[in-house]
C-alpha cells in the first residue's frame, strides 16, 4: 500500500470515527436530558442507541489499528503518530485527528457528568428508602468505631 492509498484509507476511517463520535455525543446529551427528566422509557431507548454508537466506534478503531499494524508492524499510538507525520504533508489528517480527539474528550466529560447525575439520583433514592424503613438520615459512629443509628429502627410505611 503506497502513501496515497494509506492516506485515503485513513481519511475515510477518521471521517467515519468523527461521524460515529458525533452520534455518540448526541446520545450522551439525550441521556443527560432523560436522566434529568427521569424518563426511564427514553433512557432505555437512548442507552440502546448509545451502545450501538460505541460498537460502531470500536469496529472503526479496530480497522484503524489493523491498518497501522499493517504499515508499521504494531498498532501502538506512537507508530500511528509517526505514520501520520511521515505521510500527512498537508496536515489535513492531523487536523481531522485533533478534531476526533477533541470530540472523544467531550464525550468522556459528558459521560462523567451523566455518571455523577446517576450517582446523585441513586444516593437520593437510598436516603428516601432509609427514611421509609425508619432509619435516621444521619448515621453516627460509636466508641468501637462501628456505625450506629442511635435510635431504634421502625418502618414508617409498608408497601
Amino acid at each position: 500500500m503506497d502513501t496515497g492509498d494509506w492516506t485515503r484509507a485513513f481519511a475515510g476511517l477518521i471521517k467515519d470515527q468523527i461521524a460515529a463520535t458525533r452520534a455518540l455525543a448526541g446520545r450522551l446529551e439525550d441521556e443527560g436530558q432523560a436522566l434529568l427528566q427521569r424518563d426511564l422509557g427514553r433512557l432505555d431507548a437512548v442507552t440502546a442507541d448509545k451502545q450501538r454508537c460505541i460498537e460502531s466506534l470500536e469496529r472503526i478503531e479496530s480497522e484503524r489499528r489493523a491498518l497501522v499494524s499493517m504499515l508499521a508492524g504494531r498498532p501502538e499510538p506512537d507508530d500511528f503518530l509517526g505514520l501520520l507525520r511521515q505521510t500527512d504533508r498537508s496536515g489535513r489528517l492531523a487536523a481531522h485527528w485533533e478534531e476526533l480527539v477533541g470530540l472523544l474528550e467531550s464525550c468522556r466529560e459528558r459521560n462523567v457528568q451523566n455518571g455523577r447525575l446517576v450517582a446523585l439520583r441513586r444516593a437520593h433514592l437510598l436516603r428516601s428508602l432509609a427514611i421509609l424503613q425508619g432509619s435516621p438520615a444521619a448515621i453516627t459512629y460509636g466508641r468501637a468505631g462501628l456505625a450506629s443509628t442511635g435510635a431504634r429502627q421502625r418502618n414508617l410505611a409498608r408497601v
